[in-house]
């Protein structure tokens, strides 16, 4: 991007606030989901996002230890995985909701 002139926000920033930024955007999503289901907006059933965590944790330390070989892959791969768990959590709670 820097060759091309493309001012994009990993330019602006710079290596390693971007890694950072990076790395706060999946511990984010983690706290936003425990937030949501303590305030109970999302039902319990969405704590099976947590099957995803070790997936997380190892791409947080692949960005700390500056091994970005297909982090792009393992990040799509968290992020259809953890759509799909959270997919199937509401799925399971409207059927619990019509059988009781």
């Amino acid at each position: 991007d820097k060759a091309s002139g493309a001012k994009t926000l990993p330019i602006i920033l710079g290596y390693n606030r971007s890694k950072y930024v990076y790395i706060s955007f999946i511990v984010l999503s983690y706290a936003i989901l425990a937030f949501l289901i303590i305030s109970k907006v999302f039902p319990i059933y969405t704590l099976i996002e947590i099957l995803t965590l070790p997936q997380a944790i190892n791409i947080i330390k692949d960005a700390l230890n500056n091994n970005f070989d297909f982090l792009d892959v393992k990040n799509a791969k968290l992020v259809s995985n953890f759509g799909i768990l959270f997919f199937t959590s509401l799925i399971i709670y409207a059927i619990i909701k019509i059988i009781i």
